[in-house]
């Protein structure tokens, strides 16, 4: 039985080179951002594993209202 190839779609041979948490990271140190702040959790690991892992720095803060004035500042 052939498989549906739809165009533009990765094959099962190729594997992904990025998740989504890298992807914005790369494109947050292509803005010129330095500074990430926020609330790690559950729900951003993969997000704060990439931050950990490249040159800009987390800033924990206690709110997110807290983190959008540092930011802005």
């Amino acid at each position: 039985m052939a498989r549906l190839r739809i165009a533009g779609f990765p094959s099962e041979s190729k594997k992904m080179s990025k998740t989504v948490a890298q992807i914005i990271v790369d494109a947050l140190q292509k803005a010129g951002a330095k500074r990430v702040y926020g609330i790690p959790g559950d729900t951003i690991n993969h997000f704060t594993t990439a931050v950990a892992k490249s040159e800009l720095r987390w800033i924990g803060v206690r709110h997110e209202e807290a983190g959008a004035f540092a930011a802005g500042g």
